[in-house]
């Protein structure tokens, strides 16, 4: 529901006027989607993990 919510603040009437398809699937079943839950696990249980996961890791923002 809330990515739905942030697709529509995004791109405004766009999003309501196009055949824009949205499909949620869970990380288990796309790749891409599980390597970067990993990687974000690895960096956010520190030590050594984040160690292993650098290597990978283009880029970092702060939100605090």
């Amino acid at each position: 529901m809330h990515d739905l919510l942030t697709i529509r603040t995004s791109l405004g009437h766009v999003a309501l006027s196009t055949n824009l398809v949205y499909e949620h699937c869970r990380s288990s079943n796309e790749e891409l989607l599980w390597i970067a839950d990993f990687a974000a696990w690895c960096y956010g249980s520190g030590g050594e993990w984040r160690e292993r996961v650098m290597p990978i890791v283009e880029s970092i923002v702060d939100l605090d």
